[in-house]
């Protein structure tokens, strides 16, 4: 039952039969969007208060939900009856607005942003309100828009459907007119809003006005199954995360300056055909830097975006063997290259020092170990060699080493004293003769080598004779 104005043979007194001006202000009220959604009901408790069930009211187009309670009716007139109006409040609340008892009474004025429910009659000396003593004066109005699961369609056979559902909605479930064929979709909870195109292949665009242009900046692609955002950018407000797959996997976060990617296991970037090879990645032109913040990022890089500077730490003091980079394929021009390592080349930051199977060029300071041949040189000192293959002219210099070879140019011998006299002894020997005596002369003994003897007295001599004085 809703709003009545009873005929005289229906209600309890003709008073409640006759028509009030509040009744206007009721219907008035409704049209402008103050009324009664569902519920309300006003009945008698037997006594001198009424109940209100539950329900929805509507004042001045906005819900507002009735809380259920009694509502009292205050003590009546010893000699006239009155009215009373029960209304409902924008906090929910029963409302007894008493009238004024006379012997031809009329309604009070409805209290301000008040929904009415109820009129109830109040005889003179009355102590119990009768049922027959409330007339219901709820105009039932419809909420702004659709209510709860009924669908509203868009198109001539109903091509677009939106519902609110007001149960939830099991994954993959179909829907009668909203979800159709073999559905693929998540769960929803109750009171979810529903909007499905369900032409095939059909999209859903989200417009907006730029300056009078219009601008669609959300595409909902049926024909490919992909959400494209075309017009504008993909904003995070705040520290919300871009989840992969689901929340609790791996996401995507930024606090303003420092984009994360975190992931339980290892993440494994590919774009393209082939991992990080079929795109181009450019850094924002007007940016001086960026990071990359991951636990763990696999995965191989055919070639990285040219940089300016590279941030490299120090290290003096680390025992250990690096390998030494270089620009691979013997490329001298600068630019875009890329850099290989050798295993035979390797530097030590512990002692400085830098390892290598075979050293070619110019040598400056101290070099450690045995070369096994040395082509060209310089050097103000060699402290040791095993093989001197060839020399230029030695033009200053002190020799210390061993006797040089009669067969390498050099004598054999090591000192000397004053007077000897070097002599070959054998086709590669040299020998020295110590200096004779006094008048003895040099003669040829029989051994072929040199030797002193005494002149001969009185005797001549032939050829050249060296005689001691």
């Amino acid at each position: 039952m809703a709003f009545t104005i009873p005929n005289q043979s229906d209600a309890g007194t003709s008073s409640q039969s006759e028509v009030d001006a509040v009744d206007f202000g009721i219907l008035v009220a409704a049209y402008n969007g103050t009324g009664v959604v569902a519920g309300g009901a006003v009945t008698t408790n037997s006594n001198m208060t009424v109940a209100v069930a539950a329900g929805t009211v509507l004042i001045n187009g906005l819900h507002y939900a009735i809380s259920a309670g009694d509502g009292t009716i205050t003590t009546a007139d010893a000699s006239n009856p009155r009215f009373d109006l029960i209304t409902i409040n924008t906090s929910g609340a029963v409302v007894v607005t008493a009238g004024t008892a006379a012997s031809n009474p009329v309604f009070p004025a409805i209290p301000a942003d008040d929904a009415v429910l109820a009129a109830v009659h109040v005889p003179a000396g009355d102590t119990v309100i009768g049922a027959a003593q409330i007339t219901d004066k709820r105009v039932i109005v419809m909420s702004p828009g659709v209510p709860d699961d009924v669908m509203l369609w868009l198109g001539t056979t109903g091509d677009t459907a939106m519902m609110h559902k007001s149960a939830s909605l099991t994954a993959d479930a179909t829907l009668a007119n909203v979800i159709e064929g073999s559905p693929d979709h998540l769960g929803a909870t109750a009171n979810s809003l529903l909007i499905s195109n369900l032409t095939d292949d059909g999209d859903i665009m989200f417009l907006v006005s730029d300056g009078g242009n219009s601008k669609g900046l959300l595409k909902l692609d049926g024909a490919n199954g992909r959400v494209v955002i075309h017009g504008g950018d993909l904003v995070m407000s705040g520290a919300q995360k871009i989840y992969f797959f689901d929340v609790g996997g791996e996401y995507m976060s930024s606090n303003g300056s420092t984009l994360t990617i975190t992931g339980a296991t290892a993440l494994t970037p590919t774009i393209g055909a082939t991992a990080w090879t079929a795109a181009t990645h450019t850094h924002a032109g007007d940016s001086t830097g960026g990071q990359v913040a991951a636990t763990d990022l696999t995965g191989t890089a055919a070639s990285a975006t040219v940089a300016t500077t590279v941030t490299v730490t120090d290290n003096e003091n680390t025992a250990e063997e690096n390998l030494v980079t270089f620009v691979a394929g013997a490329a001298a021009a600068t630019g875009a290259q890329a850099l290989e390592m050798d295993g035979n080349l390797a530097y030590n930051p512990n002692t400085g020092s830098l390892s290598s199977t075979v050293f070619i060029g110019a040598l400056t300071g101290d070099a450690s170990g045995s070369a096994a041949t040395v082509t060209a040189g310089t050097q103000t000192a060699i402290t040791a060699t095993a093989n001197l293959v060839t020399v230029g002219t030695i033009g200053t210099g002190v020799w210390e080493g061993t006797t040089i070879a009669v067969n390498q140019g050099g004598t054999g011998l090591a000192s000397y004293a004053v007077g000897d006299i070097v002599y070959a002894s054998g086709t590669t020997a040299l020998s020295k003769l110590t200096k004779g005596d006094e008048n003895q002369v040099l003669t040829m003994g029989g051994s072929n080598a040199p030797t002193w003897a005494a002149a001969a007295a009185g005797g001549a001599s032939t050829g050249f004779v060296i005689a001691m004085s």
